[in-house]
């Protein structure tokens, strides 16, 4: 996989993308991505409002410290914020929903438009192995589920936030246009203690 990847980003200044959003898995793999597989990732972060003095500090430490490029796309807070206020007053369980879909959009939606074929993530199984329960999570491309909610409880528009619905991730970003999303840390070992360790040391995360 990491020969396919590095072959086919060949004639490319990168040859894959990574989402990076400060915290310890996407700081993790971006160092693993460089300093153990080889690659040369551009890092993409979405900055949907939320962002702590902490996580934009530890996304400037793995820039500086790994040599690595960094695009940032900022969404429109007002419109973000209206879409956030719209879940908090539906009362539905998993009010995350807003920030994961523009999060993942905006990735899904860049690597597309800048033909990259390897989106690189920090996801894993070590620290997100439990499943949270279906009666209060919602998968968060789920288009028609939050622009329902934004319908009844929400005002104004939402139209210049990223969106990436089901379809276009799970069926024409992977099968028609052969974006791969890829879980990095499943390919080594990934210890949380022993990464935090690490990105100290060698960051001062």
């Amino acid at each position: 996989l990491l020969q396919k990847i590095r072959n086919e980003g060949k004639s490319r200044d990168h040859d894959c993308i990574i989402g990076i959003s400060g915290g310890l898995d996407s700081s993790y793999v971006a160092y693993v991505a460089k300093e153990k597989f080889g690659l040369r990732p551009l890092l993409f972060h979405c900055d949907a409002g939320w962002n702590s003095d902490i996580s934009t500090s530890n996304i400037e430490k793995i820039v500086d410290k790994l040599n690595l490029d960094l695009y940032t796309e900022v969404i429109d807070w007002p419109q973000m914020k209206q879409l956030q206020k719209a879940f908090f007053i539906s009362q539905v369980p998993f009010v995350d929903t807003p920030q994961d879909l523009v999060l993942f959009s905006a990735l899904y939606n860049y690597a597309n438009k800048n033909n990259f074929k390897y989106v690189i993530t920090g996801g894993n199984f070590s620290t997100e192995a439990i499943r949270e329960c279906l009666d209060w999570t919602y998968f968060a491309n789920d288009t028609r589920h939050v622009k329902d909610i934004f319908k009844k409880f929400g005002h104004g528009k939402i139209d210049k936030l990223p969106m990436c619905d089901i379809f276009k991730y799970k069926f024409y970003y992977r099968f028609v246009k052969g974006i791969r999303v890829i879980k990095m840390l499943d390919y080594t070992e990934f210890k949380k203690d022993d990464a935090i360790e690490t990105l100290k040391n060698k960051f001062n995360w």
